[in-house]
């Protein structure tokens, strides 16, 4: 468990993460070998609130999403070892029931624990849920939406715009 945002900032790294997932890979999938080239990055920001995406063509690629990975910090062993699931069994999902399985079957041997007993566990993450406020213009009562609340001028006649919803 992290103590602090100074001790997640050491351990969020490309670098840390990159090892992490090598060193889970041939902890719980010991007959399995990664590709050298694939990557880990870390990527800032996902607004559909992903933790992470691979991109197996042209690269390959595991996309980390810090904004996610800041709320579920808990979980990055777990979001690891499921996107390197597509580097043996696929980019499609069809083989990831039996991917569980492998795993949940290496987990009875290993301490620490990664790999949830339940299947809807390992293959959905909890959500990030983003406020959507609602914005209307003082001049021309034009309407927005946006994630964040602040200032806001109005597109079309420039003018604030005032929050109606979404508090």
């Amino acid at each position: 468990m992290l103590q602090n945002k100074e001790e997640y900032y050491n351990w969020f790294t490309p670098e840390h993460l990159d090892v992490e997932l090598r060193r889970l890979v041939k902890l719980f999938l010991p007959g399995y070998k990664l590709p050298k080239d694939v990557e880990v990055v870390v990527g800032a920001f996902n607004s559909q609130g992903f933790p992470s995406r691979t991109v197996l063509d042209p690269f390959s690629l595991i996309i980390m999403y810090e904004n996610y990975h800041k709320v579920y910090p808990d979980r990055y062993q777990l979001t690891l070892l499921f996107e390197a699931g597509h580097f043996f069994f696929g980019s499609d999902f069809a083989q990831y029931p039996t991917y569980h399985q492998i795993l949940k079957r290496a987990q009875r041997d290993i301490e620490e624990e990664v790999i949830p007993d339940d299947y809807d566990r390992f293959f959905y993450s909890p959500s990030l849920s983003f406020p959507k406020y609602e914005y209307a213009c003082s001049g021309c009562g034009s309407r927005s939406f946006d994630s964040t609340v602040g200032a806001k001028s109005c597109s079309s006649c420039d003018r604030n715009m005032l929050v109606v919803g979404g508090l």
